[in-house]
């Protein structure tokens, strides 16, 4: 299915949720392709939610924010961060 993501659809999840203000992403699996769907309870959350909907396409388009190219880099990245605190070595989930 292509196309944009339904207002609709971001309008149920807000609404479901108790949110009032939602901003959708959706990224093809080889990466070549975004979607940028919002949503506000009002006029003035609709605005801000398009304004960060905004700013997020053009931070993938100046290449500030990179989507995983295909499924295997997504997993890379869910993978846990190993960090080092004062206590020692923990695991932890970014």
């Amino acid at each position: 299915m292509s196309g944009q993501i339904p207002i609709k659809d971001a309008e149920k999840i807000g609404k479901s949720r108790g949110l009032p203000l939602i901003v959708v992403f959706g990224i093809t699996e080889d990466g070549s392709r975004f979607e940028v769907t919002t949503w506000g309870r009002n006029r003035k959350l609709c605005k801000l939610a398009a304004s960060f909907g905004d700013q997020f396409a053009e931070a993938i388009f100046d290449g500030r924010v990179v989507p995983p190219a295909h499924e295997a880099e997504y997993e890379e990245l869910q993978r846990p961060v190993e960090s080092v605190t004062e206590q020692g070595r923990r695991r932890c989930r970014s």
